[in-house]
């Protein structure tokens, strides 16, 4: 078998020095020095939790999300969901079409137990269910106000009313 050669030229050399010259590893720590106007900024700092002091200051003037003791349906979430189930009006629009589903319902518990600001939240069900969630929580009777520190304070309650056809 005879050898075959494969001339060299100056071109082809120069061509296959770049080549190697650009694949060489260098040190992380050249390649970061060598741009210093394109560093990266430093990371933000991580966000932290207020304290309790902060929260209380914000919720102050407000309605808390959480308390010491919670707000509760008069006779606990048995007569809460005999409640629900007795005066719920199932929509003509919702049934007809079969939709079901869950709704939440967002209100406040005021501090002497009525009900307050009561909203459907968003929901991709029909728009009758969440008129209907409405009109039955805003029916219900006072709750036991929600304690914070001793004192009864307004709080923000999230209620899921589920509805299903049978």
């Amino acid at each position: 078998m005879k050898k075959v050669r494969f001339p060299v030229t100056p071109v082809l050399l120069a061509v296959m020095l770049l080549i190697l010259g650009s694949c060489q590893d260098r040190p992380a720590s050249v390649v970061q020095n060598e741009t210093p106007s394109e560093k990266m900024p430093p990371p933000p700092p991580a966000p932290r939790a207020p304290t309790a002091a902060e929260r209380d200051s914000i919720q102050a003037a407000g309605v808390f999300s959480f308390t010491d003791t919670m707000p509760s349906f008069p006779g606990g979430e048995v007569a809460l969901k005999h409640y629900l189930s007795a005066h719920v009006r199932y929509p003509a629009p919702a049934r007809e079409n079969g939709h079901q589903g869950t709704v939440v319902v967002q209100f406040n518990v005021e501090p002497n137990g009525s009900l307050d600001h009561v909203v459907a939240m968003d929901n991709h069900l029909d728009a009758s269910l969440g008129v209907e969630a409405v009109r039955l929580v805003s029916g219900m009777p006072r709750w036991n106000p929600g304690y914070k520190d001793g004192k009864a304070v307004a709080v923000r309650y999230s209620l899921p009313v589920r509805f299903v056809l049978q």
